[in-house]
């Protein structure tokens, strides 16, 4: 299998991991820190869990916590808007000043 074919197949597990309804399964959750590049000690310091605690939930042992799989799945989703936008923006050769900045206002 060619990579590039490889690398498609990875995203579309990956995508229909982050968008199923269930909870993740122990191996989709290892499939998902993998595809986004973790180590397991890297994925627990990101967010701040001991090492043996990735682990566990890997292996079934232990359930991941609703926000760490909220935080996961957009994770993944959200590596593919950046993706995809990436993809299509044009390159100018040139670079911005300065990020654009957004107002947020609150409503009454």
């Amino acid at each position: 299998m060619r990579l590039p074919a490889l690398q498609s197949l990875h995203r579309l597990l990956a995508l229909t991991f982050a968008r199923k309804t269930s909870r993740l399964a122990p191996v989709e959750r290892k499939f998902l820190r993998k595809y986004l590049g973790f180590s397991s000690a890297s994925f627990a310091q990101t967010i701040g869990v001991a090492d043996e605690t990735v682990l566990a939930w890997e292996s079934g042992e232990k359930s991941m916590p609703v926000k760490t799989e909220v935080w996961l799945r957009l994770t993944v989703a959200m590596r593919k808007r950046l993706e995809s936008y990436d993809s299509t923006t044009p390159r100018t050769g040139t670079t911005p000043r300065r990020p654009p900045t957004f107002e947020v206002h609150a409503s009454a």
